[in-house]
């Protein structure tokens, strides 16, 4: 399973101890993912409210170390993201992955922090330069979990997802 929720998302826990199959959310696997790739690691999300939740959500999941250059707000909406213009949405997305996660906080990779950016990180990637890596977080979730699935694993019945 994957939840396409870039959050803390209930339903991962609850899909834990529903079933031993692997449930992956899209917040911790791709910081999971670019911790390999980069020491520094910025997520790039929608509109400023999500800042403070994701940095709350980054602590829960275990993964806030993971994220040494910060959350960054693109100012938009998760509708905007939809309803305005592509190249407004890749404009603002670019120059800010570029001038705040890049520039002044030196990041090597970002994950982008909303399931509805899936098909922007070339875009971002071109944006930011050479050089820089950009994930997507529904792609990185799924991969992960197809990883999971390939190796057989299967969560654990032992503790927190034992059946209730």
């Amino acid at each position: 399973f994957v939840i396409a929720c870039f959050s803390a998302h209930p339903l991962v826990g609850a899909l834990r101890e529903m079933t031993a199959s692997p449930a992956v959310g899209i917040l911790d696997a791709p910081l999971l993912l670019a911790s390999q790739l980069s020491p520094a690691v910025g997520i790039l999300t929608t509109s400023p409210r999500w800042v403070p939740l994701l940095e709350h959500d980054l602590h829960i999941l275990h993964v806030a170390q993971i994220c040494t250059a910060g959350v960054v707000s693109s100012g938009m909406s998760v509708l905007d993201l939809e309803h305005l213009p592509r190249e407004q949405v890749l404009s603002t997305l670019g120059r800010i992955a570029k001038d705040e996660l890049v520039g002044k906080r030196r990041a090597g990779a970002i994950v982008l922090g909303c399931a509805g950016m899936v098909g922007l990180k070339e875009e971002v990637a071109r944006a930011c330069g050479e050089g820089v890596r950009v994930i997507d977080p529904v792609e990185s979730g799924v991969e992960v979990c197809k990883s999971l699935v390939r190796l057989g694993m299967r969560t654990s019945k032992v503790g927190m997802y034992a059946s209730s």
